[in-house]
């Protein structure tokens, strides 16, 4: 049986976090604002935080049987915000290859305030500043009263909170995302303090796609010249010597307070214990891309995704030892470009969210 999940409210409760699952509405788009989200998905989940109600809209479809789900996975749009077009595209290609599993399919959306504004949304809904857009790294939110109270990487604790309370069978979580999606989903996975929660009982994995930055834990790089990991010796002349600030590595957290919150050490352990897939298209290798991140800090890195992700893996092995690739693998979509759809529906991909047998 296939159920699709439209309009409907649940509430949860869990320690001082209600969380849920609740009617949004999506109105008509005013023509005037620009550069904002194609739709937003006409769920929404809400948490309860001291009597404060936090909304964020979501795009969620079961496959197969609701009481049987078994398996989430989780999906972070990119900097587009699109999860109502990439959930569709998502959703078709499991209902047509997907056979005797029964699976939730979820796509948050972190909205920013021009998309709050296009679409004249009410005050319960969070969103992040258009101009910079820190959801993608845990940074918090700014309310209707233009506090910042809430940080993305805690809705997204929620949102899985939410996940397990409400698919009492779930034993997988997949949390995906591509390109500022992945950027999200790699920091996520060293920060959250959530998977510690549910010990073994629960089973989960992060899948990084095609991000223009990866988070380092100590401040070597590669040298393209020397052939090794070395500290950059012209950070400071290039202008760059916070190249290893928090989101780009850990010497500094500045003001984003639920990483500093986890701490450094704490962000290594969970890291270099959880499970991970950096998933990269062999073709998304322009230097030129209008979105990719050609600061100093992300051109450390590398010159392009496809480089950046590749030296991160052997970074990991160059800090970690060889041993991390009992938990970190790298999967390569051959002939993709710096497309989710092609990432996360092609062999490769959709192996990894949907297939993977999880440890």
């Amino acid at each position: 049986m296939n159920e699709r999940k439209g309009f409907f409210r649940i509430a949860f409760f869990l320690a001082s976090v209600a969380t849920g699952f609740a009617f949004g509405s999506c109105t008509a788009a005013d023509p005037g604002e620009k550069n904002t989200t194609s739709g937003v998905c006409e769920d929404t989940y809400t948490i309860v935080i001291a009597g404060e109600k936090f909304l964020i809209p979501a795009c969620k479809t079961v496959i197969g049987d609701k009481e049987e789900v078994d398996r989430a996975v989780v999906v972070i749009p990119g900097s587009h915000r699109d999860a109502l077009d990439k959930h569709e595209h998502l959703v078709d290609a499991a209902e047509m290859r997907l056979e005797g599993q029964n699976v939730v399919i979820i796509h948050p959306q972190f909205l920013v305030d021009r998309d709050v504004r296009r679409y004249k949304l009410e005050g319960e809904y969070i969103f992040w500043e258009d101009s910079w857009e820190g959801w993608k790294f845990g940074y918090n939110a700014i309310s209707s009263k233009e506090k910042r109270r809430i940080s993305s990487f805690q809705m997204a604790d929620s949102i899985l909170a939410m996940i397990v309370r409400e698919f009492p069978q779930v034993r997988e979580i997949v949390i995906a995302g591509h390109s500022a999606g992945g950027q999200f989903v790699n920091r996520y996975t060293a920060a959250n303090r959530i998977q510690n929660n549910f010990g073994d009982r629960i089973r989960f994995l992060y899948v990084a796609a095609n991000p223009s930055s990866w988070l380092y834990f100590s401040p070597e790089r590669f040298d393209r010249n020397d052939k090794k990991f070395k500290i950059p010796e012209d950070a400071d002349k290039s202008g760059c010597r916070h190249y290893d600030h928090y989101k780009f590595g850990i010497s500094e957290f500045g003001t984003c307070g639920y990483v500093a919150e986890t701490g450094r050490d704490a962000l290594i352990s969970n890291f270099k214990n959880r499970n991970s897939v950096l998933l990269l298209g062999t073709r998304d290798n322009d230097r030129n891309h209008p979105e990719l991140d050609r600061t100093c800090p992300s051109d450390f890195q590398g010159r392009d995704r496809l480089e950046r992700g590749k030296n991160y893996f052997s970074y990991l092995k160059f800090f970690f030892g060889e041993e991390i690739e009992k938990h970190h693998k790298m999967v390569l979509v051959e002939g993709a470009e710096h497309s989710s759809s092609e990432m996360f529906t092609s062999p490769e991909g959709f192996s990894v969210l949907f297939q993977t047998e999880l440890q």
